[in-house]
């Protein structure tokens, strides 16, 4: 019997948000232009953010523990929690502000990122 965080359906989403960010970091990669790059890798990482938010249970709790962390109002020692949250700054700096990066900086980030997101997936739904 397998025991997990997260329901059946939260599982496969998990799995498919990965498998999702995975072909869009792949594709970021191939691109030429920054912006592109810049734009598909940041779809890259808020996939990868919602994998792990799947794998945790459901968006539907962990999007207002994190406001509520960001706010002050609860502890920021969960690290899945502070993953969470860099993912979402990370992923905000790059959509919000003007391109200072270059293409190998974006991917490695957004690779980065997705890298860990699957880890975290797999150690918590397997």
């Amino acid at each position: 019997m397998r025991s997990s965080l997260c329901s059946e359906s939260d599982r496969i989403w998990a799995f498919r948000y990965i498998r999702e960010a995975k072909v869009d970091l792949s594709l970021a990669s191939d691109l030429k232009a920054v912006e592109t790059v810049r734009e598909t890798a940041t779809l890259a990482m808020r996939k990868a953010q919602l994998a792990v938010q799947h794998a945790l249970g459901t968006p539907d709790y962990s999007d207002p523990a994190i406001a509520e962390t960001n706010l002050g109002r609860m502890d920021r020692n969960d690290s899945l929690v502070r993953f969470l949250i860099k993912i979402r700054e990370i992923t905000r700096e790059l959509s919000e502000l003007e391109p200072t990066f270059g293409k190998g900086a974006i991917v490695s980030t957004a690779k980065t990122i997705v890298d860990a997101a699957e880890s975290i997936v797999e150690t918590l739904v397997r």
